[in-house]
């Protein structure tokens, strides 16, 4: 995933595509914070987390922002997924993709600030950050191949999101339960 946002970085610039660079942006968090929560599974005892991970996380809410923004003030040139709200043009992907990197940087600085009471907090900050890194790859696949028979249409940018989403909150309430319940299971 470092990978193809340092790419996606590099052709949005190149191109000029700024919507791209925003979303590489908050993709990649998704992956990175997931992998630095596998380093920050003592914040449980007390444990701080880096400068790295402030970093990553304030600048993953400023880009979300944004995009966000961008979605209302300048639809056009986020190019995708331009509808029709209440007579005003809206970049409706811009604008919730906005919300959901604003969501994951503001999640990760309220785990820095107060530290986790769940002993598995890390484990399901992980598994929701890979998840939500798929999520995002999905979303470039179908982007690439779905456009070519049906446009930039906000479905085609948003349907993995709109799947994916409830899978981890469905994922999440099992093993909330299953870890909670103290069962050999849970163990395992």
């Amino acid at each position: 995933m470092a990978g193809v946002a340092v790419t996606a970085l590099i052709l949005s610039f190149a191109l000029p595509v700024f919507f791209l660079a925003m979303v590489a942006v908050f993709s990649f968090y998704s992956a990175f914070a997931a992998y630095r929560i596998l380093s920050l599974k003592d914040m449980y005892d007390g444990a701080r987390p880096k400068a790295v991970d402030w970093l990553a996380a304030v600048i993953t809410i400023l880009s979300s922002f944004l995009l966000f923004l961008m979605g209302f003030l300048k639809p056009e040139v986020m190019g995708v997924g331009v509808i029709q709200v209440a007579g005003h043009t809206v970049s409706i992907v811009s604008v919730v993709f906005g919300i959901i990197g604003m969501r994951m940087g503001q999640a990760s600085i309220a785990g820095f600030l107060k530290p986790p009471t769940e002993k598995m907090f890390w484990w399901f900050s992980h598994m929701e950050g890979m998840m939500g890194s798929y999520i995002a790859a999905l979303t470039a696949f179908s982007a690439v191949n779905l456009t070519r028979w049906f446009g930039a249409a906000w479905w085609v940018w948003l349907w993995p999101t709109i799947v994916g989403v409830p899978a981890i909150a469905v994922w999440k309430s099992y093993y909330e339960k299953k870890f909670s319940s103290g069962s050999k299971e849970a163990a395992s």
